[in-house]
């Protein structure tokens, strides 16, 4: 007999174990990697949608102002927008919007969930400050403002 196999021998088990380990390998690079994709799409998701929320919540904000006819401003912002009253109040709790109809019940919206500051910048601006984040939007109120 000799050390030499023939042509039609095959593969032998060391080459088999080999292929599997290497194969194994690429499978759980394959793993790790979707993991790390779906973990990273999870919390870019999760901050798209806040900052959605502050999005809307600036852009509901700037247009009641811009709507509004007349202004005051203590602890709370009350609006007059055509005859209705707008009323937001801002607090450690949230962002809240109140709409008062002279025909129907009023409207209470929570606009955000994160701590919010209403805050006079001068005469005739207000900023709407998430504190949360430190983000703001300035907004001019309307000539006729009692402070």
């Amino acid at each position: 007999m000799t050390g030499r196999r023939s042509a039609q021998a095959g593969v032998t088990l060391i080459e088999m174990l080999v292929a599997l380990a290497i194969s194994s390998l690429v499978g759980l690079a394959g793993f790790v990697l979707l993991e790390s994709v779906t973990r990273t799409e999870a919390g870019v998701a999760g901050r798209l949608e806040r900052l959605a929320l502050q999005d809307r919540a600036f852009h509901l904000f700037a247009l009641d102002v811009e709507s509004a006819g007349s202004a005051s401003f203590d602890e709370a912002l009350v609006l007059q927008v055509s005859e209705q009253v707008v009323t937001w109040m801002a607090s450690d709790s949230g962002l809240t919007r109140r709409i008062e109809f002279t025909d129907r019940p009023a409207i209470n919206q929570r606009i955000l969930d994160k701590p919010a500051a209403l805050m006079a910048r001068g005469p005739g601006a207000l900023a709407l400050v998430l504190t949360e984040r430190d983000v703001w939007r300035l907004v001019a109120l309307p000539e006729e403002v009692t402070q």
